[in-house]
């Protein structure tokens, strides 16, 4: 059955959140895969070296109105996505059309009447409703994961990115949390209420690797989070969530 442009019904009250919550991607990639379900708006960029992958995730409660009855899969340029939002970003709301038959999104922004003001069309390709799911990149595994303030990430990317290291690996035990190279190491402390150590793992350490540049991609993905969440998956691959009110980030680095 070919899809229509009326199984696709999306409205954003808040373009300057939306716009905010786009923007780090712009400074990883040119392009994105966007992915909607009925439940969830995806965005899902991988950084130009390949070593992490970046699911940005959009809930229903997200949008003023969200109505999405069939998966729809497809990449455009975040940079042609991102400067539509700038040029209208002073518009109370915006719609989201897809248009499969000629490979457009029509991002149509309305006043506060809900009149057309401005409109631009983003040209993208098509892509398998499997592509890039959340199995794709190895599911969290909840055995043992931490979560440590805001603050306390801005300073191990302070001690290790000054001195270039691109990869640290990340030790967790039941009590403390180290962050290390072969010349550096810093360690967070459970009772000093420096990290949450969370889960029920059988195994006293769980190990990992992950990086830290671009560093100020990382520094603006975890901006305004109050604290950023460290998994292992499954495949044990090295994870980092940063949940926002409305929207989160799930990064999973390639690096095994």
């Amino acid at each position: 059955m070919k899809r229509q442009d009326t199984m696709f019904s999306i409205r954003v009250g808040n373009i300057g959140l939306l716009l905010h919550a786009t923007s780090q991607l712009t400074e990883i990639a040119d392009e994105v895969t966007v992915k909607l379900t009925p439940e969830l708006f995806s965005m899902i960029a991988s950084h130009r070296s390949s070593r992490f992958d970046v699911v940005l995730k959009l809930p229903r409660n997200f949008f003023t109105a969200y109505s999405v009855l069939l998966t729809h899969t497809s990449r455009i340029s975040i940079h042609a996505f991102h400067t539509a939002l700038l040029d209208a970003s002073t518009s109370p709301s915006m719609t989201i059309h897809i248009h499969d038959s000629i490979n457009r999104f029509i991002l149509r922004f309305e006043n506060s009447s809900h009149q057309q003001e401005k409109r631009h069309e983003l040209i993208f390709s098509l892509l398998p409703d499997q592509d890039q799911d959340e199995d794709h990149f190895g599911k969290l595994d909840y055995g043992r994961f931490f979560g440590i303030h805001y603050q306390d990430f801005t300073q191990i990317i302070a001690r290790f990115s000054i001195h270039d290291d691109e990869t640290l690996l990340v030790t967790s035990t039941d009590s403390e949390v180290t962050f290390s190279t072969p010349a550096r190491l810093l360690t967070l402390h459970k009772e000093g209420g420096k990290c949450t150590i969370l889960g029920r793992g059988e195994d006293e350490m769980t190990q990992f690797l992950i990086t830290i540049q671009p560093m100020m991609f990382f520094l603006g993905v975890a901006g305004q989070s109050q604290k950023v969440w460290f998994f292992k998956t499954v495949d044990s691959r090295g994870a980092m969530r940063v949940p926002f009110d409305t929207y989160v980030y799930v990064i999973y680095f390639n690096l095994i």
